[in-house]
């Protein structure tokens, strides 16, 4: 891996399916060789997500300048914070992702949405018991 550029590394991950163990070990492995690469912690970050590994994610995100309003930077916060249960925040950055254009950040509204319509009915039928 080291005699391979961050360029590279993102070819050998997308020579393996989608969300595969070897598409998500290439992608913690470029993060550990370029450690302060933006693109190399939100692939690292979505890869965590992937296996719902909400403290590494959360550590690559942390690595990633919030000012710079990259959609894939919002997409994987807003999942983050979707799956910390934290759906005010996961929307704003969701939408942010979705306004910038990208795609999957559509889905996961859609996923946010279904979210908040279990836990109303969850809440609500605990208030009825």
């Amino acid at each position: 891996p080291q005699n391979l550029s961050l360029n590279e590394m993102f070819m050998v991950a997308n020579s393996y399916p989608k969300g595969s163990q070897e598409f998500i070990d290439v992608f913690e492995t470029a993060v550990r060789m370029y450690p302060k690469d933006e693109i190399a912690n939100i692939n690292a970050a979505t890869a965590a997500l992937s296996r719902n590994d909400l403290i590494s994610a959360e550590r690559c995100l942390n690595m990633v300048d919030s000012m710079k309003k990259l959609p894939e930077y919002s997409n994987a916060m807003g999942v983050l914070m979707l799956l910390k249960g934290e759906y005010e925040h996961a929307e704003e950055y969701l939408k942010a992702a979705a306004e910038a254009g990208l795609e999957a950040a559509g889905q996961n509204l859609e996923e946010l949405a279904t979210k908040r319509t279990n836990a109303a009915e969850i809440e609500k039928k605990n208030r009825d018991k």
